[in-house]
């Protein structure tokens, strides 16, 4: 507690200094939820776009499970998080998927994104991820550059 006065009034201040900060999903709100929360809040349009993503990365890394949180569903191996890919399913009209995946920036993966078609949102430098907006025919007609960028991030 540190004591101020100014112009005759005391005041104390209460440092907090050895508060512990808390992690990045508790940091961005996140708990666990499971996939009824996410059938309700989206509808079930945007999950088989989940699940066809999740067969694709378990080709590549067949340990991970999905983990459903609320902002986002993401993965988890051993009961753990391991959010090297996230998934975040729309609502709205058309039926459609943010998907987050963690690659270092680098000319060829961008290169390998802009020929295939896809509608990306810019790259994100905090969480070093590339942001696509995936829609049910890009499952079929991309799903080998998906699988690509899911052997990308998997890589240790």
């Amino acid at each position: 507690c540190v004591r101020v006065q100014v112009f005759g009034l005391v005041m104390f201040c209460f440092l907090l200094a050895n508060q512990p900060l808390g992690t990045e999903e508790e940091d961005e709100g996140s708990f666990p939820v499971d996939r009824l929360y996410w059938e309700k809040k989206t509808g079930v349009g945007s999950l088989p776009i989940v699940v066809g993503l999740m067969t694709l990365v378990n080709e590549v890394d067949p340990d991970v499970t999905l983990n459903y949180n609320r902002n986002y569903i993401g993965l988890a191996r051993g009961g753990r998080a391991d959010n090297y890919i996230a998934f975040k399913p729309r609502s709205t009209t058309p039926i459609r998927c943010v998907f987050e995946i963690r690659i270092p920036k680098k000319p060829e993966i961008d290169e390998l994104i802009d020929e295939a078609g896809f509608n990306q949102i810019a790259y994100s430098q905090r969480y070093r991820q590339y942001r696509l907006v995936l829609y049910p025919a890009d499952l079929e007609e991309r799903s080998d550059v998906i699988a690509t960028l899911i052997r990308e991030a998997h890589q240790p």
